[in-house]
């Protein structure tokens, strides 16, 4: 598969979360497939927990069972295809294959990701570097995406160097809203130091904000 020529810190929620870095998504742009290191379709399956039919699932660079394809078209984003992967780990190999996109939508052959607002996230280009205490990748450059009701309404370009600037605005500006509250509470449960809960919440802003600042 192609990659792409954008900056992004990609795989920060998946590992922290799950403990192994994970298979992406994709994402087409015109007619270009990109590693997606976000996961719209979670959100359906957030809500409606009983859409998710996946089972079998062995593998835990896999933990969704699933790899689901985009494309984005004249600034919409579509529903493409759902693949079930099932995952032999003793060959280390996908042993089977199904589309998932006529079960959980019969009657489409793709679909708008009317339901996803956040941000979307694609490396492009060599990876630079590997941070092994933080766990994160950097590539030479990043694509972000916000996505507002399934429509790209804002995009940034970032090289290695731009992307701190640019996730320490992105920090800045969460501190100011509710949002930063209702997390900052959660982390609260676990951390007492609010120099460390600070530090985990601006390590994954991408993952908190819903627009880009």
């Amino acid at each position: 598969m192609k990659k792409i020529s954008l900056i992004l810190l990609i795989l920060i929620s998946a590992i922290d979360l799950f403990g192994t870095e994970q298979f992406p998504d994709i994402i087409i742009i015109e007619g270009v497939e990109y590693e997606l290191y976000d996961y719209p379709l979670e959100e359906i399956f957030k809500k409606y927990p009983e859409k998710r039919q996946i089972t079998n699932v062995t593998c835990t660079a896999l933990w969704r069972g699933y790899i689901a394809t985009y494309e984005l078209i004249n600034n919409v984003l579509y529903l493409k295809e759902i693949e079930i992967k099932y995952i032999d780990s003793a060959k280390n190999e996908i042993s089977k294959r199904q589309n998932y996109l006529k079960i959980l939508f019969p009657e489409k052959d793709s679909i708008k990701v009317d339901w996803y607002t956040g941000i979307l996230r694609i490396s492009n280009g060599k990876e630079i570097c590997y941070n092994e205490k933080k766990r994160l990748f950097f590539y030479e450059r990043f694509f972000i995406f916000e996505i507002q009701n399934g429509v790209l309404t804002n995009s940034k370009e970032l090289d290695y160097v731009s992307i701190n600037e640019f996730i320490e605005k992105q920090f800045q500006e969460f501190i100011k809203s509710n949002d930063y509250l209702i997390v900052y509470e959660e982390y609260e449960k676990k951390y007492k130091s609010k120099r460390k809960i600070n530090g985990l919440i601006k390590l994954l802003i991408l993952d908190y904000i819903k627009e880009i600042y």
